[in-house]
């Protein structure tokens, strides 16, 4: 079987209590960065996604240039760690302990902690 990722995007729904807070964040003025594990032609698939085109293009842009979203898969080394430290970097975060990272898994928390940021599952 052959992975297709115009299907797997189709399988992700949004979360509504996570749209809700991240609406309220920037709402407050937070930057919002969406941070994913994908490669580029995955995460692609998944932005031309109905529900999510709808919930998170409003939060994240809809032009590629203007995007506040990094790709784990265009990064080296570990691939999680350095999608956190792309962050701070890219938008020069003075305090990381300013930053909070939702995390899908309990791991993913650890790595962002040892970078310095917030973090929840």
């Amino acid at each position: 079987m052959t992975f297709n990722p115009a299907h797997a995007s189709s399988l992700f729904k949004p979360n509504k209590d996570i749209i809700l807070l991240l609406h309220q964040c920037a709402d407050n003025g937070a930057t919002l960065v969406l941070a994913s594990n994908w490669n580029s032609q995955h995460f692609n698939q998944l932005y031309k996604n109905a529900s999510f085109n709808s919930s998170y293009k409003k939060l994240f842009g809809t032009q590629e240039r203007t995007r506040r979203i990094i790709l784990s898969s265009k990064l080296k080394s570990n691939p999680i760690k350095s999608l956190y430290e792309d962050i701070i970097t890219e938008y020069k975060v003075a305090n990381p302990k300013d930053c909070i990272a939702i995390e899908v898994e309990k791991s993913y928390v650890t790595v962002a902690k040892q970078c310095g940021m917030n973090a929840l599952v």
